[in-house]
């Protein structure tokens, strides 16, 4: 394929020309014709290279509609999504434009709505929502600003009406609303609401001295940082973002120079940059190992100036930021959260306003996957596998060594079953370590309400920058009218779980909609923040590593299959024989 003009997004939405890669080596012009595609909304061809040897998807990729308009273009290395993605609307507008790392969404993400106005404006790390973010109505507006760590909403959020005022503000601290949080209607009326604080949790918000701009905010925890905070140049401008864990730096870490431009992204762990640190020096990008930065500056009673970055490496940047970022808090700063004793109670109509506006939480796009014509032909097969069909493991196996073999599943052959027994045998005899979840339409969803009868707990793997065609299949097999008689036979409740928020669960349905052709009325799914439930199930894999819990009447884990990939699932007559055991003891 002859090297052509393709179009990518600039950071401000602006549309330029680029010259594509040039033909990689061993690669062949794709026949999209021949090689077929389960195309996402919108999408009716493609245009690629494939691999002389193996088949895979490499190089500059582009999907169009009817009329031969661009709607996706990327790249791919041996089949697998990576780099700048940017996908477009029929007339030819911008929708998406992110970059994709390992799979995951990493790096500057963007949205516009169909007219070309910018929608969404935020930063990834690895699959997450990190630092700040910024929500735009149709027209353009700014309508909500806050941030992010982990997917979850914290520190300071504000929402704006139309004509610019404050809408509502409030705190989060792990997702979770705290403290004093207000609501201005279109009068400007006021209503004041206080919800509980943690105890020993308190809110910074230092200003520059003299008055001048806000300096740094974020939560402290029995007078240590925690959590998210932000640090400004004395213009306002956005300094640095970052997680702190018992008063130290811990996790990602964004720093922005005097022009308001992103100049080190990278982890810190035990108090100190540790790994690859992205750095951005003269409009360029590098790659650096954080053991080659220096120490900060001394802090001599003031912060450094803005433009420190012109005089100084990156890393004496990076360290005397962080280190200005958590050193020790003058106590005038701190803003009481606790509700005065003489408060007015709001009326029920104020309160009613106030909780309907704060009820709509930001949301974040999920582009749409598409799927190859080979993992269709092994998703039927996948569907049958789990659905315990003779046969379907050597076929799974045939279709993954063949000539074209796909690197989203092993190339050594589909895995026998078995899953990870020694971080399954954690869960067993025990409650589980999370019950509260969300159902699609926002309401909480507790699974201790099901004790009394078994509950069959299908942890899937997440949005990982595309839908796992495993736990579309994996879904489908077990929600399928025969396996769902099955486990009522047995007074078990069957619960997905898709470790994400309510949009990229809707991707998912999407997805099953496609790969499946099945109605989404046919099972029920819930959701919950993927970090969350990596975390306290300990299943810290890519995204999630793909989990099947099976409680008995009291709660208690007696079954548990921990894959050892993201193919590795039980079948349904495992978990069924587990059930069975189960109601023989």
């Amino acid at each position: 394929m002859s090297a052509d003009k393709l179009r990518h997004v600039t950071p401000l939405g602006a549309l330029v020309t680029a010259v594509a890669l040039s033909s990689l080596s061993g690669c062949a012009l794709l026949d999209p014709t021949a090689y077929g595609f389960v195309y996402g909304p919108g999408i009716r061809s493609a245009e690629g290279q494939v691999s002389a040897e193996g088949g895979l998807q490499q190089g500059r990729w582009r999907y169009k509609a009817d009329g031969g308009q661009v709607i996706s273009e990327g790249e791919f290395v041996d089949d697998v999504r990576t780099g700048p993605w940017a996908d477009y609307y029929e007339n030819g507008n911008p929708k998406y434009l992110y970059t994709l790392k390992d799979s995951s969404r990493h790096g500057l993400f963007q949205s516009w709505h169909p007219s070309g106005k910018l929608a969404t404006a935020g930063q990834f790390v690895q699959g997450y929502q990190f630092g700040s973010w910024t929500f735009h109505d149709t027209a353009g507006r700014l309508s909500e600003t806050g941030a992010f760590l982990n997917d979850h909403r914290e520190g300071r959020w504000t929402k704006w009406h139309k004509d610019g005022s404050p809408k509502l503000t409030e705190l989060h601290f792990e997702g979770q609303r705290v403290g004093h949080w207000q609501h201005f209607d279109e009068n400007g009326e006021l209503t004041d609401i206080w919800n509980s604080m943690p105890e020993g949790l308190e809110w910074c918000s230092e200003s520059w001295p003299d008055g001048g701009a806000l300096r740094r905010e974020g939560f402290l925890l029995d007078g240590k940082p925690v959590g998210l905070w932000k640090t400004f140049h004395d213009d306002g401008l956005l300094r640095a973002v970052g997680a702190f864990e018992n008063g130290e730096p811990a996790g990602p870490w964004h720093l922005y120079c005097g022009d308001g431009e992103l100049i080190a992204r990278g982890e810190f762990a035990g108090g100190r940059p540790r790994g690859e640190w992205t750095v951005t020096q003269g409009g360029s990008s590098s790659v650096v190992d954080a053991m080659t930065f220096q120490g900060g500056m001394p802090m001599m009673g003031e912060w450094s100036p803005k433009t420190l970055d012109d005089s100084e490496s990156t890393g004496v940047v990076v360290n005397t930021w962080v280190e200005e970022a958590r050193s020790p808090v003058d106590p005038s700063a701190m803003v009481s959260q606790a509700a005065p004793l003489d408060i007015e109670p709001e009326s029920a109509e104020q309160l009613s306003a106030a909780l309907e506006v704060a009820a709509v939480e930001p949301e974040v796009p999920v582009p749409t996957t598409t799927f190859t014509e080979k993992e269709q032909t092994a998703y039927a097969k996948l569907v049958e596998y789990y659905g315990g069909e003779q046969g379907a493991l050597n076929e799974l196996q045939s279709i993954y060594r063949g000539s074209r073999s796909s690197k989203k599943a092993a190339t050594t052959g589909f895995p026998e079953e078995g899953g990870d027994t020694a971080r399954a045998a954690r869960f067993i005899g025990k409650p589980l370590p999370m019950t509260k979840m969300y159902a699609p339409d926002g309401t909480l969803y507790d699974i201790d309400q099901l004790k009394g009868g078994n509950v069959v707990l299908v942890l899937l793997r997440g949005f990982d920058g595309e839908v796992c065609p495993y736990c579309v299949a994996q879904t489908e097999s077990l929600c399928k009218a025969g396996a769902l008689s099955k486990f009522d036979d047995r007074d078990a409740k069957l619960v997905v779980v898709f470790p994400g928020s309510s949009v990229s669960l809707e991707t998912f349905q999407e997805s099953y909609e496609m790969l499946g052709k099945k109605q989404r009325d046919a099972y029920h799914m819930r959701y919950a923040n993927a970090h969350d439930v990596a975390e306290q199930f300990d299943l810290v894999g890519e995204k999630v590593m793909p989990s099947t819990l099976i409680l008995d009447y009291t709660g208690t884990v007696r079954f548990a299959y921990v894959g050892k990939n993201v193919q590795d699932r039980p079948t349904l007559p495992l978990l069924i024989k587990e059930l069975d055991r189960i109601e023989a003891e």
